[in-house]
C-alpha cells in the first residue's frame, strides 16, 4: 500500500475493507440522512497536505478579522488552539512540544524531542459524483473514482485536473472529514511542504446521519467525555432520534446549553440581563426572573423538539430549521443572537414615547426611593455597557417576568425559524468554535451581526414592533379594569400560550416583515 500519489496517473492503491452482518439488512434505513451504506470502506494513506486540499480544509477569506466559512457541511467545528498543539507535536514530540516557548529556546532540553506520529487514522466519506451539500454539487470533473480489484483491493483514482496545491474545484470538494479535522489543520505553515502521510479509513457514498453516528461512536461512545460538547462539534448530532430515544443525549445537550446560554446572559456586561437573573434563586428578588425560569424558557423556545408534533415551529438551536439543515452556531454565536436581539428592544423602547412605557417609567421614578432602600445594588449594575430603559427591567414590565420573558424568546425564535432560509443564517458561519461565556467573541459577534443587512433590517423591524406591546403587569398605574383583568390573565401554565398569541396579533396588526411572518407563525399555531 503506497502513500505517495503518482502524479502521472493521480491513483493510489487501497485495501477493501468488508464489514457487514446480516442483521444489519433489517436496520431502517431512509434516504434523507441515512440511506443503506455500502458493505465495505477502504483503508490507504495520502500526504496529509493533498489531503487537506482534497477535503476542502484551508484558511479562508476574512472579515473584521474572524475568518468565514465556505461550506462547513458536517465537519467539526475548528479549535486553532488544538491544531497548534498538533503541530507542535509532529515536529518534536512529547514531551518537548508541551515545553514553553522560552524553555525551547534555551537549547536546555533537546533530549526531550521525540517522533510525533499521528498512526491513527482519518476517518472521511469520498462523495459520490453530483452528490449536494448545502445547495452545492459535486462537479464531475471533480469527482474521486474508485475502480475495483479483486475482493481485497480497489484502486482511489483523483480527479485529472488536481495537478497541483493551487487546485479548487468548481462547487464542492470531493471529501468529507468525519473524524480528523484537527490533525489536517495541523498541516499549516512549516509542515505544509512535508511529505508526510496519514492513514485514511475512507466511507463513499455515507449519507450525513451515518457520519454523525461514527463521529459519536469515535469520539463520545468509548471516553465518556461531555455530551454537550459533541452537539457544538457535530451539529447534526442535535436531531439524531436513536440519541433521544436511548441515551438521553439532546436532552443532556438542550439543558447543558440552556444553562451556558443563561451564565452568559447574566455575566456578560453586553447584555441587557447583565446581574438581573436570580442565578440561585434567591426568595424576594422581585422583577428578575431565576436561573430555572430562563432554562425552562429557553429549552420551550430556542432549544426546543418537534418529535411527534405536526406542524410545530421547532427550535432554533436544537432542530433542523426551514433548509432541512441544523444550525451551525457555535455557543457563543447562540448567545450573540440573543443578547443582539435584547439589545435592540432595549434600544427601541429607550427611544419610544409609548404611553405604556410612559406608565412604566411614572412607576420606577414614583418607588425609586424605596428601591434603592431595598436593593443594595442599583438597577442598572455596575459594570453594565448599555443603557437599560426602565420600562425594559421594571418589576411593572412583563419583559421582567417569566410569562414575558418566554413571549420574547417564542416570538424571536418562531419568527426566525420560519424566516431562516431568507435572513440566511446558516450563511453566517465562522471558522472558530467559542464558549458562550466567551465576552470578546460575543461581543465581536453582536458586531458583526449588526453590519448582517438581512439579519439586522428583520429584527430592527420585529424589535421596533415588540416595543410598541403594552408589556406592563398589573401593577402598573393607569391601567383600567380591563386591561388588568387582561394583565392578570398572563399568568400559570395557560398564560404562556396567552402571550405568545397576544404578542404575535399585535405585531400582525402592523406592517413589515415581521408582521407578515407573525402572520404564518400564529396560522401555524392556530393549524390553519
Amino acid at each position: 500500500m503506497s502513500g505517495i500519489l503518482n502524479d502521472s496517473n493521480h491513483e493510489i492503491c487501497a485495501f477493501k475493507v468488508n464489514q457487514w452482518l446480516d442483521s444489519w439488512d433489517n436496520v431502517q434505513y431512509d434516504n434523507i440522512n441515512k440511506r443503506k451504506p455500502l458493505p465495505f470502506f477502504y483503508l490507504f494513506s495520502i500526504s496529509a497536505v493533498r489531503l487537506k486540499k482534497l477535503c476542502g480544509i484551508e484558511r479562508r477569506s476574512t472579515v473584521d478579522g474572524l475568518p468565514r466559512a465556505e461550506d462547513k457541511g458536517v465537519q467539526r467545528r475548528h479549535s486553532p488552539e488544538r491544531s497548534t498543539l498538533i503541530r507542535e507535536y509532529v515536529s518534536n514530540g512529547s514531551p518537548y512540544s508541551e515545553l514553553s516557548q522560552s524553555k525551547q529556546n534555551s537549547g536546555k532540553y533537546e533530549n526531550l524531542k521525540k517522533p510525533g506520529w499521528l498512526p491513527t487514522a482519518i476517518v472521511v466519506n469520498i462523495l459520490k459524483p453530483n452528490e449536494i451539500r448545502k445547495n452545492k454539487k459535486l462537479h464531475v470533473d471533480d469527482s474521486i473514482l474508485i475502480e475495483e480489484g479483486d475482493s481485497s483491493n480497489a484502486k482511489i483514482k483523483f480527479p485529472k485536473n488536481f495537478t497541483s496545491l493551487d487546485w479548487k474545484p468548481n462547487e464542492l470538494h470531493p471529501i468529507e472529514v468525519i473524524d480528523g479535522q484537527h490533525r489536517l489543520w495541523a498541516f499549516e505553515n512549516e509542515l505544509k511542504e512535508i511529505n508526510f502521510d496519514l492513514p485514511v479509513v475512507a466511507f463513499y457514498g455515507l449519507d450525513q446521519g451515518w457520519q454523525a453516528y461514527l463521529f459519536w461512536m469515535i469520539n463520545i461512545k468509548p471516553k465518556k467525555i461531555n455530551t454537550s460538547l459533541a452537539f457544538d462539534l457535530y451539529p447534526l448530532l442535535r436531531t439524531a432520534e436513536w440519541l433521544d430515544d436511548v441515551h438521553e443525549g439532546l436532552s443532556v445537550y438542550r439543558e447543558t446549553r440552556a444553562q451556558e446560554l443563561t451564565e452568559s446572559f447574566w455575566s456578560n456586561p453586553q447584555s441587557p440581563w447583565y446581574h438581573r437573573i436570580n442565578m440561585l434563586g434567591d426568595p424576594g428578588q422581585r422583577g428578575i426572573i431565576t436561573q430555572a425560569g430562563w432554562i425552562r424558557s429557553l429549552i420551550a423556545t430556542f432549544i426546543k423538539d418537534t418529535k411527534n408534533q405536526r406542524r410545530q415551529i421547532g427550535g432554533l438551536y436544537g432542530t433542523k430549521i426551514a433548509d432541512n439543515d441544523v444550525l451551525q452556531w457555535d455557543r457563543a454565536q447562540q448567545a450573540a443572537f440573543i443578547l443582539f436581539v435584547g439589545q435592540l428592544l432595549n434600544e427601541k423602547i429607550r427611544n419610544l414615547d409609548e404611553p405604556w412605557i410612559e406608565s412604566v417609567r411614572k412607576y420606577e421614578s414614583t418607588n425609586a426611593s424605596k428601591k434603592s432602600q431595598d436593593n443594595d445594588e442599583d438597577t442598572q449594575s455596575a459594570g453594565l455597557e448599555i443603557k437599560l430603559d426602565p420600562a425594559f427591567v421594571s418589576e411593572a414590565s412583563l419583559l421582567s417576568t417569566d410569562i414575558g420573558n418566554r413571549g420574547f424568546l417564542y416570538t424571536v425564535n418562531d419568527l426566525c425559524f420560519i424566516r431562516s432560509n431568507d435572513l440566511g443564517l446558516n450563511s453566517w458561519l465562522f471558522d472558530e468554535d467559542y464558549e458562550a461565556t466567551d465576552e470578546q467573541a460575543v461581543r465581536d459577534y453582536i458586531i458583526d451581526l449588526k453590519k448582517n443587512q438581512e439579519i439586522f433590517r428583520f429584527m430592527d423591524d420585529l424589535t421596533e414592533k415588540m416595543a410598541k406591546y403594552d408589556w406592563r403587569t398589573a401593577v402598573a398605574p393607569d391601567l383600567t379594569d380591563d386591561q388588568v383583568l387582561l394583565k392578570s390573565a398572563f399568568r400559570g401554565g395557560p398564560g404562556y400560550k396567552s402571550m405568545r398569541r397576544d404578542l404575535l396579533k399585535k405585531i400582525i396588526n402592523q406592517t413589515g416583515p415581521a408582521s407578515i411572518a407573525a402572520e404564518e407563525v400564529l396560522a401555524i399555531l392556530e393549524g390553519r
